[in-house]
């Protein structure tokens, strides 16, 4: 998703489309995305106690967007052509605020996955949890990544 979102807004920029436009379908299509994984996460449940939010569509529309706002606000415009050797080298030499901001989140991410605290796991832990290694870490399932998206750790 990620590389056809940038050549989509690419490609979008060079056919004159403005960049607010570009911006308003991304948050469009993140609204409907949300939407539809609330809805399909909790078709089953009639308590509302029980609701669940966070879900695979519901991280696909807010990343959809994310990267779109940031390809549309910082990508330059283009002609529709460039020749020469070095078009590659070119090209990510223009993208150095995409490249900065996505090393930024990746550090991030990281550095609170391997740090944040959760309760009954150790600090760091990647593994699967439950069974795995003779189930020294039975409730870890998800470690880090079960707090941050809100699920249970029962």
């Amino acid at each position: 998703m990620g590389v056809g979102i940038v050549l989509s807004v690419r490609s979008q920029l060079r056919s004159g489309r403005h960049r607010s436009q570009i911006v308003g379908k991304a948050v469009s299509r993140m609204l409907k995305l949300v939407v539809l994984g609330i809805l399909d996460s909790n078709l089953n449940h009639n308590n509302y106690n029980e609701l669940r939010f966070p879900g695979v569509l519901q991280r696909l529309g807010v990343s959809y967007f994310l990267v779109t706002f940031l390809e549309a606000t910082l990508m330059k415009r283009q002609p529709n052509f460039q020749y020469g050797r070095w078009v590659v080298i070119q090209d990510i030499l223009d993208s150095w605020a995409q490249w900065v901001v996505v090393i930024l989140l990746t550090l991030l991410h990281t550095a609170i996955t391997l740090h944040l605290p959760v309760p009954g796991c150790p600090t760091g832990y990647l593994g699967p949890g439950g069974l795995h290694d003779h189930s020294t870490h039975f409730n870890c399932t998800g470690g880090a990544q079960a707090i941050l998206t809100g699920l249970c750790l029962a």
